[in-house]
């Protein structure tokens, strides 16, 4: 059990989301970054410190072992998201493959055919599998590590226009601006209606298994490329699969840790383009 929102990634639990997964130099380094985040979680660090710290230790990086094994564990839920899809005329086929695709990878074969089987006793089963079915493909830790390799902008050549050349922004577009900029507004003070509407699922002293993402339209490049790396490294550690999940993405919600780590990854893709103005957000 974890508290909601703030305190879900604090201390030992934020840490444990950085565990390594082997014994490489990659790994060492990460469970470096996780040691200096328990010492300040310990010493009543926010969370905000606490992503500081990640932040500065920059993108983590994997070894060539964990990358293909990364690359694997996706392609392998692909195909059984694949295998439903096209129908499974075996029960218990259906079921193993179901199992496979809601509970974490770690877990033994007969852990989670057994889970599988008390989920769909309790009829609790078809909605994480049909949440999985929905989610978009997460990109690997390779493609992550390669969109946010900064030698992809070294060639790029920064110039300054003449003076007279720039034009300033037509009255529509700055219409368009602002009403951008009321829909974010909106969407914080929604946020802090919905806070004060039920306490309860944001208080630091209440416990529950639910986490609360803040939405991805409201976030700026560098919070994004945060949220990325802890969001990934929940997913990775399994830790993920213990928790029920919410989050948006402008007018949109989703219960799919996965959807959002998608989303994450779309609004780093827009934020990092040449800043050409576009009214589709």
């Amino acid at each position: 059990m974890v508290s909601s929102v703030d305190s879900f990634s604090v201390g030992a639990g934020y840490s444990r989301n950085l565990r390594p997964s082997g014994t490489t130099a990659a790994a060492q380094a990460r469970e470096d970054v996780a040691a200096q985040v328990r010492t300040a979680a310990q010493s009543g660090a926010s969370k905000k410190e606490l992503e500081e710290i990640v932040g500065r230790a920059g993108q983590p990086s994997y070894s060539e072992e964990e990358l293909v094994a990364n690359e694997k564990e996706i392609n392998d839920r692909e195909a059984l998201k694949e295998r439903l899809r096209a129908g499974i005329a075996d029960p218990d086929e259906e079921l193993k493959v179901k199992a496979a695709l809601v509970y974490p990878s770690s877990w033994p074969d007969e852990q989670k055919l057994e889970a599988a089987r008390t989920a769909q006793a309790n009829g609790n089963l078809d909605s994480p599998v049909q949440s999985r079915l929905n989610a978009q493909r997460p990109h690997t830790l390779r493609e992550m590590q390669e969109l946010s390799d900064p030698s992809r902008f070294a060639n790029v050549v920064w110039k300054k226009l003449p003076p007279g050349v720039a034009k300033p922004l037509t009255p529509e577009m700055k219409a368009e601006l602002a009403a951008r900029d009321a829909h974010a507004a909106q969407l914080v003070a929604d946020a802090n209606a919905q806070r004060e509407a039920n306490p309860g699922l944001y208080s630091n002293n209440v416990e529950t298994n639910t986490m609360y993402e803040t939405n991805v339209a409201t976030l700026d490049e560098a919070t994004v490329k945060s949220r990325i790396s802890y969001i990934t490294d929940l997913i990775q550690s399994g830790e993920a699969e213990k928790y029920s999940f919410r989050g948006g993405n402008g007018d949109q919600t989703t219960t799919s840790i996965h959807q959002f780590l998608y989303w994450l990854q779309q609004r780093a893709k827009t934020l990092e383009s040449d800043g050409t103005y576009s009214g589709n957000v």
